[in-house]
């Protein structure tokens, strides 16, 4: 589904100006004082594709309604026809609802929200260091329990009464 409709009509200076989902995301944008660039790498768009979207070039996607509103906790209602606030109140955040559900100190909601509001390339960078974390971890784990299955006295015995080389198991 996608929107460029003209879906709400707005009287300035005597002047009917129609405001379009277009127009609130270029709002959106502003609002949180960010360059077009910097907004369109957060929710994986090109500088020049957000510029099309703004400038109502492009039309607005389901897809890029939905990452406009999570990423910058933007009022899909709002979003859609212009009624209402701009942000959803901070309460209602995913963000304070996950807090919320898993019983999160301060501590935790402030490496949450620092995760997400990451570029994602940045958020890549962070996930492929806790997974080398991860895998140092499980190797020192596998190593460990080799090594304690080699000092096993009812290890090295059946080893012994098989016949089997323990270097060839370990």
């Amino acid at each position: 589904m996608v929107f460029s409709c003209y879906d709400r009509i707005v009287l300035r200076k005597e002047v009917i100006f129609t405001e379009t989902i277009n127009d609130r995301i270029r709002q959106v944008r502003k609002s949180l004082k960010l360059n077009q660039a910097k907004f369109g790498e957060q929710i994986t768009l090109a500088q020049t594709y957000l510029s099309q979207i703004e400038r109502g070039d492009r039309e607005v996607t389901e897809k890029i309604l939905k990452l406009v509103c999570l990423q910058f906790n933007v009022s899909e209602h709002w979003l859609r026809t212009g009624e209402g606030q701009m942000f959803e109140e901070s309460s209602d955040s995913l963000v304070s609802q996950l807090c919320e559900k898993y019983n999160l100190d301060n501590s935790a909601r402030i490496l949450l929200e620092t995760f997400v509001s990451m570029p994602q390339a940045e958020r890549n960078a962070v996930i492929n260091f806790a997974q080398r974390v991860v895998d140092v971890a499980n190797r020192s784990a596998a190593e460990q329990e080799n090594e304690s299955l080699r000092n096993d006295p009812a290890f090295t015995d059946s080893v012994e009464e098989t016949g089997e080389n323990t270097k060839a198991r370990a």
